[in-house]
């Protein structure tokens, strides 16, 4: 045999053996590569750039500070928003102290609503900026739909009121108590700001659906129980003759509602 007639072909490699590994999600059109330390996910037939990191698609200040923001947990979150709360309380408690001691100046009042003023709209654009970091609130279509939420609509009318009361507050020597008292809503809702996942209502939401048939025999109870009362106490006070001055039952209508006035109060 010859051994010029043997010819040494080379031996075929497999060049899956080479590549990252590839992993087909069952009941999914994407495929996980592994590479370079970290998984990236791309559509069936859609290129991949192996070198594209994850700090290239997110920011992870964005993070971050949307996370510290809307959904706050740790020790420097409940600081951050404690804070917020006490100042918000501060600002409703003195502003209430005013309208009793008008003597008081007002210009402590209107600077305590000025840096709140100045703290809530950093918030909102921050808040508004950081949202980015989610998928569906990136680019301006997603700021406005993160915008058209609930709380941040809350959170713009507090903003908007609060710049036409110091506007107008500053064309005045003293902050004038007036405006404040007309825009006493806008205070009120601060304390929605502070509880921006509205976990506290969703909390007495879930105890007052749990205990439904409670509360309605107890209020079917209570409608009883004033009929009842005013009824007798109309019996009572009908005939009787008072000095003039005096309140007295003209009719069952009045006994009723004064039923309802000592109930409640």
């Amino acid at each position: 045999m010859n051994s010029s007639s043997h010819q040494f072909l080379p031996i075929p490699t497999d060049e899956n053996l080479f590549s990252p590994p590839t992993i087909l999600r069952r009941g999914s059109s994407k495929i996980s590569l592994q590479t370079n330390g970290f998984d990236e996910e791309t559509e069936i037939g859609s290129p991949l750039s192996h070198h594209m990191s994850l700090k290239r698609l997110h920011n992870p200040w964005q993070a971050r500070i949307y996370n510290f923001l809307e959904r706050p947990c740790g020790v420097s979150c409940f600081l951050y928003h404690f804070s917020v709360f006490v100042a918000v309380i501060g600002c409703l408690v003195y502003s209430s102290i005013l309208t009793v001691y008008v003597e008081q100046s007002y210009s402590i009042l209107f600077w305590i609503e000025f840096v709140l003023f100045i703290l809530f709209s950093i918030e909102y654009i921050v808040r508004v900026w950081s949202s980015g970091c989610r998928s569906k609130y990136r680019g301006r279509q997603g700021r406005l739909l993160f915008m058209r939420k609930v709380m941040c609509i809350v959170d713009l009318c507090v903003i908007i009121g609060y710049t036409i009361l110091l506007c107008m507050g500053l064309t005045h020597t003293q902050f004038n108590i007036q405006l404040v008292r007309y825009v006493r809503i806008l205070q009120i809702l601060r304390f929605l700001h502070v509880d921006r996942r509205l976990t506290s209502w969703r909390l007495l939401g879930s105890v007052v659906y749990d205990h439904r048939y409670e509360l309605i025999a107890t209020l079917y109870f209570c409608f009883i129980f004033l009929i009842v009362v005013a009824y007798l106490i109309w019996l009572v006070e009908k005939d009787e003759s008072k000095p003039p001055g005096e309140d007295m039952f003209h009719s069952f209508a009045d006994t009723l509602w004064w039923a309802i006035v000592t109930m409640v109060s």
